[in-house]
């Protein structure tokens, strides 16, 4: 199972974030020293992260990043989706009325297995089972 880049950091920051729960909003480039993620691509990550409302920002000298909910609560999946889209393997193993052709085609049946795989996978994981 291979995930982007964007979702590994995506990941990656919410695992810190998860790390300092409690202790105050982290400054974005921390987290980045911490994870080793450049600084300019993990703001436009958290950007996202924040319209999917997993993370929330406070401004301030004091300022920076909380997690949106309780940790135990946000799923690998969720992060995945946010930053990747869906997992499915291809349009019409999600909505089959995408299909371009009227027979099925060879790879749909795996692609539902897969898919189905790393959707299980994925949900079941938890921010506190990472760190």
């Amino acid at each position: 199972m291979k995930f982007s880049t964007r979702a590994r950091y995506g990941a990656r920051a919410l695992i810190e974030l998860a790390k300092h729960q409690g202790q105050g909003p982290l400054p974005l480039k921390q987290i980045a020293q911490c994870q080793h993620i450049p600084l300019k691509y993990l703001e436009q990550i958290a950007m996202v992260l924040k319209s999917a409302k997993l993370i929330k920002s406070i401004r301030g000298p004091s300022g920076g990043y909380t997690l949106g909910r309780p940790p135990d609560t946000i799923h690998l999946l969720e992060i995945i989706e946010t930053l990747e889209g869906s997992l499915g393997f291809v349009n019409c193993v999600k909505d089959p009325s995408r299909a371009t052709v009227s027979i099925p085609a060879p790879f749909t049946t795996y692609g539902s297995g897969s898919r189905w795989r790393r959707r299980t996978f994925c949900d079941r994981s938890r921010l506190p089972t990472w760190s």
